[in-house]
């Protein structure tokens, strides 16, 4: 049975050939399910209580939770940094609530950028708020590539395969801070930033930094993927 994968939707002002207010979602991760043998389902951004969004996800068999626009300091305790603009508490609030009704159901999730970030606010942790100048690097994070490094007892590790993965796709500004409760890093950057982590009490809750929807062709990209839509085929029967 071909896995149905939970994709959080946006809401967007406008769309081609839409009446009235929309609802948006990245292609490439939509693309990174389909094609790696899974089927996308958008949950709506608005409309659903708190019981029927459990509902929705507890009929589907995994989430994904994509990168986007960074998460309100204040949802970690901070104040924000200049360089912290356009966040968007209802966004907060929606993804906050799929991810931890997705772990209580349990549901494997697969967290990217933004989504991995979401992982560890929800956990309790906090976060870079901004890179070059709450830690600087030789490592450019921002619109680049750069390698990670893995570690071998992993639920990343056993999707790849490999203890380095080279030229991830990095997009980020943000970054783990302090590790939220029940997490555990799996992966980092030459510089030691925080690349990978994971939810040590859940079946498979995965989250990357970098953007494996960007490199649809490598093997680590298509790995994870793989490896996760395993995991969300051998959840409860619908």
């Amino acid at each position: 049975m071909t896995p149905l994968i939970g994709l959080p939707g946006r809401a967007s002002s406008s769309a081609s050939a839409v009446r009235g207010e929309a609802i948006s979602a990245g292609a490439r991760y939509a693309s990174a399910v389909n094609s790696n043998g899974g089927s996308v389902v958008i949950i709506p951004p608005f409309g659903l209580s708190t019981a029927s969004l459990r509902e929705t996800i507890s009929r589907l068999d995994g989430v994904v939770l994509h990168g986007g626009i960074d998460i309100a300091p204040s949802r970690y305790g901070q104040v924000a940094h200049r360089e912290v603009k356009h966040c968007d508490d209802s966004l907060d609030d929606f993804e906050l609530n799929v991810l931890r009704i997705a772990i209580e159901v349990d549901k494997p999730v697969l967290a990217i950028c933004r989504g991995m970030q979401v992982l560890n606010v929800l956990q309790g942790g906090t976060l870079v708020q901004h890179i070059p100048e709450l830690l600087p690097s030789e490592v450019n994070h921002w619109s680049a590539k750069h390698d990670v490094t893995v570690e071998r007892d992993s639920r990343l590790f056993a999707a790849v395969g490999d203890a380095r993965i080279e030229e991830v796709s990095s997009f980020h500004h943000q970054a783990v801070g302090d590790l939220g409760a029940r997490l555990r890093v799996t992966a980092r950057a030459t510089d030691g930033l925080i690349e990978a982590i994971e939810h040590s009490e859940a079946r498979w809750v995965v989250g990357v930094q970098w953007h494996p929807e960007d490199e649809l062709e490598s093997d680590a990209t298509r790995l994870l993927f793989r490896s996760f839509l395993a995991t969300c085929a051998h959840t409860s029967p619908r």
